[in-house]
């Protein structure tokens, strides 16, 4: 069942156009992995979604579970079934943890706001996802480390039925516990029903649990696939534009590292998505010699993986 439905969005600002006839769907309980560079139009398809531009500012319609959203502010989305967390978070460090979590998002009876349910409910919230903490705990008392949780909880809230993450999870620690956290509550939740859509500028732990992964690159989709048959590594190419097969290292970045014509010869294989025992075949020399090249051009270069070494050379 699709739950949302972008059709046709555009956007121009000052005579730049800044998402350009862009369409996609998600079903209920598919996360769908949209990856985007500086410009490529994230954060002003993330606003749109969330009513900070108004629907006559921009193309197209937004539809959740069929019904034409276009017109509603940011609360109307929200109680009907969109949320959206953002990168800059709106904590009120004097306010509790169950109030901040329902700031905006009250229960209310007969005008009145029911905080004994507010309470009960984020009780309830933070047992799902595993959090031993008090629901009247001070938002300030709590460790920086762990205020991820009060954002993700939000997605938790009635009646969430499509979650847009706008990078509001992008500082944590790639591997680090509260990766693998992050990872495992939005397992959860995409088991729920909920539909989300993750919005970053990098591949995170998060793919492995992605159904869909698209590339947004200056306002327009380029890439979209089944995100498990999807070899991250390939991914960059298109999102940097460059094409895997036959990529020549710039003769810049060979001078400001100092590469040897070997080195040089690895490094473009590397890029081309060939692992060690691949390089060691193809040129016919040991595996050891191989994974010393590769050390060593990590080393002069100063990145960790392929991925940075495909954004280095995109640097001509």
């Amino acid at each position: 069942m699709i739950v949302l439905s972008l059709e046709h969005i555009s956007l121009t600002i000052e005579h730049s156009l800044i998402l350009d006839d862009l369409s996609l769907s998600l079903s209920a309980g598919e996360f769908y992995y949209l990856i985007g560079d500086r410009n490529s139009g994230k954060s002003a398809l993330a606003c749109i979604l969330r009513g900070n531009i108004p629907k006559n500012v921009y193309e197209g319609r937004i539809l959740l579970e069929g019904k034409d959203i276009s017109s509603f502010s940011c609360r109307q989305r929200e109680t009907t079934g969109l949320r959206v967390l953002s990168q800059k978070w709106a904590f009120v460090p004097g306010m509790t943890l169950a109030e901040n979590l329902f700031l905006g998002s009250e229960i209310h009876d007969l005008g009145i706001i029911r905080w004994n349910k507010i309470f009960n409910q984020t009780a309830k919230i933070l047992e799902e996802i595993q959090w031993n903490i008090s629901p009247t705990i001070l938002l300030k008392n709590i460790p920086k480390d762990k205020l991820y949780l009060v954002s993700l909880a939000k997605g938790f809230l009635a009646p969430t039925k499509v979650l847009v993450i706008d990078e509001a999870f992008a500082h944590l620690d790639i591997y680090g516990e509260n990766q693998k956290r992050l990872v495992s509550i939005l397992s959860h939740l995409k088991s729920r029903g909920t539909a989300i859509l993750y919005f970053h500028h990098k591949i995170d732990a998060c793919m492995e649990i992605a159904d869909r992964v698209a590339i947004l690159k200056e306002g327009k989709i380029i890439h979209e696939s089944d995100a498990r048959q999807t070899v991250p590594e390939n991914l960059v190419y298109k999102l940097l534009g460059e094409v895997a097969e036959n990529q020549e290292i710039p003769p810049s970045v060979i001078k400001k590292y100092n590469l040897t014509r070997r080195e040089v010869e690895i490094m473009k294989l590397v890029l081309e998505g060939m692992n060690a025992r691949q390089i060691s075949e193809t040129l016919y020399i040991s595996l050891p010699t191989v994974k010393t090249h590769i050390y060593n051009i990590y080393q002069k270069t100063g990145v960790k993986n392929r991925l940075a070494l495909a954004r280095l050379c995109s640097l001509k």
